[in-house]
């Protein structure tokens, strides 16, 4: 099921399950992940690992075209908390706040606690939203991730 959530005329962010989203928004969505994590970051990874198809994906739109992506994992299947992972968005489109609208949108739809496993360069941009560094330093996919959790406080938001 889609939700809709209009943000201006020309953005909206969508959420959709996964088999509601259509086979050309699922296209867009690993088109968005490859380029950025593979292409870009260069990690080699495989990037189906069987948790989309029970994850929320969240999906920011600008004048029509996907720009940011977000799924959300949800408690037991990976951790014991709401999880946002593969958080992406287009190289040419950062820096507009695309994200944090995404990630903002994200924390008050759920209302709950969340776990997330941040590369290390990000820890700054997550701290924004409440994140707090709950692990050491770790290599994940090549990378120097942490887990960050968010204890959800009706006051914050």
């Amino acid at each position: 099921m889609k939700k809709d959530i209009r943000l201006e005329s020309e953005n909206s962010i969508n959420f959709y399950k996964f088999e509601d989203l259509s086979p050309s928004q699922l296209y867009d969505i690993f088109n968005l992940r490859l380029s950025v994590f593979v292409t870009e970051q260069k990690i080699l990874y495989v990037d189906t690992d069987y948790y989309d198809q029970d994850a929320d994906h969240w999906l920011f739109h600008n004048k029509g075209k996907l720009k940011s992506y977000a799924r959300v994992i949800k408690p037991g299947k990976k951790y014991d908390f709401f999880s946002i992972g593969r958080v992406v968005t287009e190289k040419k489109s950062r820096n507009k706040g695309y994200s944090s609208r995404l990630i903002n949108k994200i924390i008050n739809h759920y209302k709950k606690d969340f776990i997330i496993s941040a590369q290390y360069q990000l820890v700054n941009f997550y701290e924004k939203f409440g994140f707090k560094v709950d692990s050491k330093p770790y290599i994940e996919e090549g990378l120097k991730h942490v887990k960050m959790k968010l204890l959800y406080k009706v006051e914050n938001h």
